[in-house]
């Protein structure tokens, strides 16, 4: 083909090969010419090592929402990567994870294979009420190599705070992007099922709305800022009234338990 050398740059006459050979192991008539002249121009020969292409898919949604599962009874999205004492989780919210007891298989869902696919093991799960606000998080151990990789080059994420009417947005595994408004802090909600819920915010999302499966997708503000973690709705499909936790109290909180300090990842969303 014809090619530029990288060093120095200049338009050249470039051979791929799997692997070099050493000048000095090749017989001279083997060598090729270190340079070929046509129509009275000088043209270089190069030659480049091209490793065996294969095509770059992966296997979950990047960028975007990660759906997750443990067991069959319920599937959550993964908010965000984190990073422990120089090991990788994902965040997603404690009902997700159908019990308490620990190392039972997550696996995340591979639209490419249409398959789902285990990623690691349940390591921590905190569910509280609180009467300060409600704390419903759980860590994954992460020991799937891509997702490992991705969050090994991912940015820290900074936290965020809630405010009257602020435009927040989220990925969660069902719908793709959900846009949100804050309607309501610090609120106090009576429930059949969840007894009382003391809730850091409540936020109005724009049609469709949030389903069955979004639990654990974070919300940011305009700068990017990790401000909150989607819980509940109403009813399993199309809700447009939603309770979120704020996500600096889930890694407060998973910190108490674990050692070291949680600390999010700009990944997957």
């Amino acid at each position: 083909m014809v090619g530029e050398k990288m060093d120095p740059e200049e338009l050249c006459l470039t051979v791929l090969v799997a692997n070099k050979i050493a000048k000095s192991d090749l017989k001279v008539d083997d060598r090729l010419p270190r340079y070929v002249r046509h129509e009275g121009k000088t043209i270089p020969v190069d030659v480049v090592r091209l490793r065996r292409l294969k095509p770059q898919v992966s296997v979950f949604p990047d960028p975007g929402p990660v759906a997750i599962k443990v067991g069959d009874a319920s599937q959550g999205t993964i908010g965000a990567l984190c990073s422990v004492g120089g090991q990788f989780f994902a965040l997603t919210c404690g009902h997700v994870v159908p019990n308490a007891s620990f190392e039972n298989i997550a696996y995340s869902y591979s639209p490419g294979s249409k398959t789902w696919i285990p990623i690691g093991k349940t390591h921590k799960r905190i569910i509280s009420p609180d009467t300060d606000g409600f704390v419903d998080a759980a860590l994954i151990a992460l020991e799937h190599p891509e997702l490992i990789v991705r969050a090994s080059h991912a940015t820290f994420l900074e936290f965020g705070m809630p405010m009257g009417g602020q435009q927040l947005l989220a990925h969660g595994a069902s719908h793709g992007i959900c846009h949100g408004v804050v309607s309501g802090l610090h609120a106090i909600i009576t429930d059949a099922v969840l007894g009382t819920l003391y809730c850091d915010a409540l936020i109005n999302v724009s049609s469709p709305g949030t389903f069955g499966g979004d639990s654990g997708m974070l919300w940011k503000d305009s700068d990017g800022r990790a401000v909150a973690m989607h819980s509940y709705g109403e009813g399993a499909g199309g809700s447009r009234k939603t309770a979120a936790m704020l996500a600096s109290r889930a890694a407060a909180a998973l910190t108490g338990v674990m050692p070291g300090m949680v600390r999010l990842l700009s990944v997957p969303n």
